[in-house]
């Protein structure tokens, strides 16, 4: 009885044993430097294990790699064979037998956090918007993972950000909880990049030298005969010699000032992209540079010229946009990196044609692209070519031509751009994903058995074949028709209810368009106080819609006494009431929309 007893004891300890070992023995090693550095995410590791396994994992913080455990190591250019290979900030390598250790290995903060959210992705974990309620856990008896392999990102840049920044008022969100969630997504779905590209720059060189500017007027743009003032958009002489030295200097001391502050970056960019608008100068000399192209990409070459003299890692990156979308006549210097904006605000060409004749001037191209753009949208559904399914083509398109990175300007709505940006990410590292199984699987890991009614009922508010009031009509009774199997499971529940938040939002933002004048103010007032009290939920990006009614709608007035987003200190009031809504709140508010449209008294014909 003995031997028997020992040997069944001998047995289990083998098999605890060998089941550590393919969870590498519930252990994250790494040092004191590396976890201060990425700390957000290693905590994020050592819980999501933790929560798909039901074991605690332990951190421990040391300078070696033990021959088990989870290995988190920052790469020294000592490591010449890796060095090599590492080429891009993003890239990351993993390592393991799938049994008793893997080692994520990078040479900078970005690749580590790549190659921690990367293991955790092949495991099959899923963010799939910001906030716990929308990430995927899965249940794991093993976390081994056979792999030697280092991965590089479709597109070295891959960003977005809504319009107005993330969404911050303390009178609301005290905590800035929206903000973080926001930014703790972004970090998950590995967006970000090698190129850490700026936008409009001009502006700000002429506020840290007006005194000069304005000693100089002869720098300033020549305007329907007069020197531009030395205003915000205000524009420059860029033929003058003198404005050339001011500017230049000012750019290399930018670049100096990176270079003090980061001396270990494998890069560096200054912008040199003109403030927003027209105004460029008339002036003999900059007419005989010929185009507005020409005098800014000019200016643009100096610059570069100026920094080659630095770094081969300094460079100046500027847009091809608006009045100067169109490519100069002259080369461009190898250290100017171009970021075009194909879709809007440009009369040059075509996209297809305005990416052609770009790409015979530059190897460095890059997109810059509007999807949801919430202040025309508001973030209404969106139709045509921004549809998820149809915009993921747009992305392959940039792949296909070898565009070196994109960022878009969207909106903080989970509602309305958020399937479309996860898509963004997916597709920014594998461009072989399956976009129809991608979305399958997304609808079912938040809606779970109601996937199929949110998925077509979202289908319908995009679709563009009937008005949109009729086929937020259309979409209330799809809902409504699946309210028995929405109530399977308290996560999706959660979820589902959001998405019916949502629709009332829509109903209120219609319904505020089509007011008549006695109305406006009240209707404005529901609209505005219900994006506030669920700005929790993340379904609507509350600035836009804020926008719109201080400065375009019928309501300003009103708005701007009691709403003013930009100066809520100033009447502080109505902020501080906002009371987030409940599930109870949510759901009374939907079956009161879908009581009046089933009877009748809602209209669905759009007000012209």
């Amino acid at each position: 009885m003995k031997t028997t007893f020992a040997y069944f004891l001998l047995l289990g300890i083998s098999i605890s044993t060998a089941f550590a070992q393919s969870n590498y023995s519930y252990t994250i090693y790494t040092n004191s430097a590396t976890y201060k550095w990425i700390k957000p995410s290693l905590l994020d590791l050592q819980q999501s294990l933790s929560k798909a396994t039901g074991t605690t994992f332990e951190i421990i913080q040391t300078d070696s790699c033990p021959h088990q455990g989870i290995c988190i190591r920052y790469l020294q250019a000592a490591d010449t064979a890796l060095f090599a290979a590492l080429n891009n900030s993003g890239e990351f390598k993993l390592l393991s037998d799938g049994k008793s250790k893997i080692e994520i290995l990078a040479f900078t903060k970005e690749g580590l956090m790549n190659g921690i959210y990367t293991y955790l992705d092949e495991l099959g974990f899923r963010w799939y918007q910001p906030g716990d309620e929308h990430a995927y856990i899965p249940s794991l008896k093993n976390i081994g993972l056979k792999v030697d392999s280092i991965y590089t990102p479709a597109f070295a840049l891959r960003t977005f950000f809504g319009t107005f920044g993330t969404p911050r008022n303390t009178f609301v969100d005290k905590q800035k909880l929206v903000d973080r969630n926001w930014n703790t997504w972004y970090r998950r779905n590995r967006f970000g990049g090698a190129y850490h590209l700026k936008g409009h720059s001009w502006n700000e060189f002429l506020w840290r030298n007006k005194v000069e500017l304005r000693a100089h007027p002869e720098y300033m743009a020549l305007v329907k005969g007069e020197r531009s003032p030395v205003n915000t958009a205000s524009k420059f002489c860029v033929s003058d010699t003198g404005f050339q030295r001011l500017y230049v200097n000012d750019r290399v001391t930018q670049l100096q000032k990176q270079m003090k502050q980061s001396p270990n970056a494998q890069q560096y960019f200054v912008s040199v992209e003109p403030s927003d608008g027209d105004g460029f100068c008339t002036c003999e000399k900059c007419r005989k540079l010929g185009s507005i192209s020409n005098q800014v990409f000019y200016l643009a070459n100096l610059t570069a010229q100026a920094f080659q003299k630095i770094s081969s890692t300094a460079f100046v990156n500027i847009y091809a946009y608006n009045t100067h979308a169109a490519p100069p006549d002259f080369a461009i210097e190898k250290n100017v990196l171009v970021q075009i904006i194909p879709y809007g605000y440009q009369h040059y060409s075509s996209p297809t044609e305005m990416m052609k004749a770009w790409k015979l001037k530059t190897e460095h191209l890059f997109i810059y692209d509007y999807y949801g753009l919430p202040i025309n949208n508001l973030d209404m559904p969106l139709q045509n070519g921004e549809r998820p399914e149809q915009y993921a083509d747009r992305i392959k398109y940039w792949y296909r031509q070898g565009i070196k990175g994109v960022t878009l300007e969207s909106s903080y709505s989970t509602a309305a751009t958020g399937l479309g940006l996860y898509i963004f990410s997916r597709l920014s590292w594998d461009m072989n994903e399956n976009i129809e199984e991608l979305i399958a699987k997304y609808y079912y890991d938040n809606y779970g058995a109601a996937a199929p009614a949110l998925q077509q009922s979202e289908e319908v508010l995009r679709g563009g074949k009937m008005n949109r009031r009729e086929a937020l009509l259309n979409a209330f009774e799809i809902i409504e028709k699946a309210k028995s199997p929405a109530r399977t499971d308290s996560l999706r529940n959660l979820n589902i209810n959001d998405y019916k938040a949502y629709l009332h939002y829509l109903k209120l933002l219609y319904d505020f368009k089509s007011a008549e004048k006695n109305e406006r103010n009240v209707k404005a007032d529901e609209l505005i106080s219900f994006v506030y009290a669920t700005w929790f939920r993340m379904m609507i990006h509350p600035f836009p819609v804020s926008d719109f009614l201080l400065n375009r709608s019928e309501a300003q007035n009103y708005i701007r006494q009691n709403w003013n987003y930009l100066k809520p200190a100033e009447n502080p009031a109505k902020f501080k009431a906002v009371t987030p809504l409940t599930t109870e709140d949510i759901n009374h508010l939907f079956e009161n929309d879908w009581n009046e449209m089933k009877k009748g008294k809602w209209k669905t014909a759009e007000k012209e």
